[in-house]
């Protein structure tokens, strides 16, 4: 049984590559019911063409095929999306196939008919950690967001405290001597001083001294 579809805004997007087009649209059902966007492919040079086009989260692709074998575009999906999780799908299933399919990159190994338990589960995992990595960066967002200042970065009360001093000082300060050693972000607590201070609109423009003879 299909779960609900996903109402979140972004959906993991799915290619079906299979040159059974019935299969192809039992698929496109059953992964569109679990939150999917998909498209589906005729074999292995459409699907190569269409994630030229566009990335794919997730690839489900048909061992057996004119053209382009399955194992081989496995590999070749691997190249141009490495993050692409991707399910090998077969009707003539051995141990050769299932272990040269995982070692080109392959997180499941389907086998025709589908045992339909079984394909919910591996969408399901796919698409759970879909949403699981997009919340990760997002919370990874944020925090860069709220440790950054106007180009410097740090979390420690010493960082904090800097920064506190710069919003403070620099509305009020029209000329700043910022001492300390090289590699210690002086041009950046400059940056920041010119960015919140009454000059702001107007050129930052930085000077190698030592390179003034």
């Amino acid at each position: 049984m299909s779960r609900s579809p996903d109402l979140s805004p972004v959906r993991p997007s799915l290619l079906i590559v299979d040159d059974d087009a019935a299969i192809v649209r039992v698929l496109e059902r059953f992964a569109v019911g679990l939150g999917f966007e998909v498209r589906g492919c005729g074999g292995g040079a459409a699907a190569l063409a269409a994630l030229a086009a566009r990335p794919a989260d997730a690839a489900m692709v048909d061992l057996r095929m004119p053209g382009v074998d399955g194992l081989d575009l496995l590999t070749k999906i691997r190249s141009m999306s490495p993050g692409c999780e991707l399910v090998l799908m077969t009707g003539f299933s051995g141990v050769d196939s299932a272990v040269e399919a995982i070692k080109r990159g392959a997180r499941e190994y389907l086998v025709k008919p589908f045992d339909l338990a079984r394909l919910q589960a591996v969408l399901t995992d796919i698409h759970d950690e879909f949403h699981r990595r997009a919340q990760l960066v997002e919370m990874e967002d944020a925090l860069a967001r709220q440790t950054e200042f106007h180009g410097m970065v740090g979390r420690s009360p010493g960082m904090r405290e800097v920064f506190s001093l710069i919003r403070r000082l620099a509305p009020h300060s029209r000329v700043t001597l910022i001492t300390g050693e090289t590699g210690t972000g002086k041009e950046l607590a400059a940056r920041a001083f010119h960015a919140l201070g009454p000059r702001s609109k107007r050129p930052f423009v930085t000077i190698n001294c030592s390179a003034v003879v």
